[in-house]
């Protein structure tokens, strides 16, 4: 089963409409959903899928009962989630090599250590990256042949 790694940018446009990219990530959801893929992400995108919301609700993007809703929705995917105590060792040499925040880097080191596409609805996190790694994927870029295995 093909497997990515997700960041809490691409789980976002999952629950608000109003963003770039979300008829990709639909087909990235769905493809879960259906069990033909697998996804993965550091623990901390519970904290950063948590803030997002907050965000979301505070300026009006979602009202707060969909956003308890979403919140209690993302809890109950199984993404599998990596700690990041097992990927502080990489986390570090990553944002010191790609100059990203370690928040970024959680991410980029679990796409390494798996050897899996790093999935971004991001911009400038893709834009900063696109040049100095393949294994960053743009959400717009997904398509359903991205899904099957090679």
């Amino acid at each position: 089963m093909k497997a990515f790694v997700v960041d809490a940018s691409v789980v976002l446009k999952w629950y608000l409409p109003d963003e770039e990219g979300v008829e990709q990530a639909l087909l990235l959801l769905d493809a879960f959903t259906r069990d033909e893929i697998a996804l993965h992400a550091p623990s901390l995108i519970d904290w950063e899928f948590v803030n997002a919301m907050w965000v979301a609700g505070r300026t009006g993007r979602i009202a707060l009962e969909d956003q308890d809703a979403a919140v209690q929705n993302f809890q109950g995917l199984d993404i599998i989630r990596t700690h990041a105590n097992d990927l502080s060792g990489s986390i570090l040499s990553i944002a010191t090599e790609f100059g990203r925040s370690c928040y970024d880097s959680a991410y980029l080191a679990l796409s390494r250590t798996m050897g899996a596409p790093f999935v971004t609805g991001d911009k400038r996190l893709f834009n900063a990256l696109k040049e100095k790694t393949q294994s960053v994927i743009w959400i717009e870029h997904l398509s359903l042949s991205s899904f099957s295995e090679k």
